[in-house]
């Protein structure tokens, strides 16, 4: 998955271009905290590690490595941690025929109804809206 992740075309590039993964540019942000960070979370988007967990993992405390994404990133970790994994649903609810619980756990969240709730506050619709209106552009 993480391959095919990677050969995701948004935007048309120069033959000489690399692709870029979501979230690829805050692991080069000049903080190697919030850069170990960042590949952390994107390596483990479907695992169940609280933020006090991530911290640990990185040797920090939680208020330190929140007071650096604050003036790196611009948000908290737990934030930026739930828009990759709303990233990668949205990925996954396109590209993959799992059904939606399958998504919501292989994306981090407990349960469905929270995966959907929270996807609706992010994007505005529910994933299976997202799902058949994109089928419906693609399949005519």
């Amino acid at each position: 998955m993480k391959a095919l992740t990677a050969l995701v075309v948004d935007e048309h590039r120069k033959s000489h271009s690399v692709g870029r993964m979501p979230f690829q540019d805050l692991e080069f942000c000049g903080e190697q905290k919030v850069e170990d960070a960042v590949k952390y979370m994107r390596q483990s988007l479907s695992e169940q590690i609280s933020f006090d967990q991530l911290a640990y993992k990185l040797n920090t405390s939680r208020r330190q490595l929140d007071r650096l994404f604050s003036e790196k990133v611009g948000k908290t970790p737990v934030r930026l941690w739930r828009e990759m994994r709303l990233e990668h649903s949205r990925w996954r609810l396109v590209n993959t025929s799992r059904s939606i619980t399958e998504i919501a756990y292989e994306c981090g969240f407990s349960d469905s109804a929270h995966f959907v709730r929270t996807y609706k506050q992010f994007y505005g619709e529910t994933p299976s809206k997202y799902r058949d209106s994109r089928r419906r552009h693609a399949f005519p």
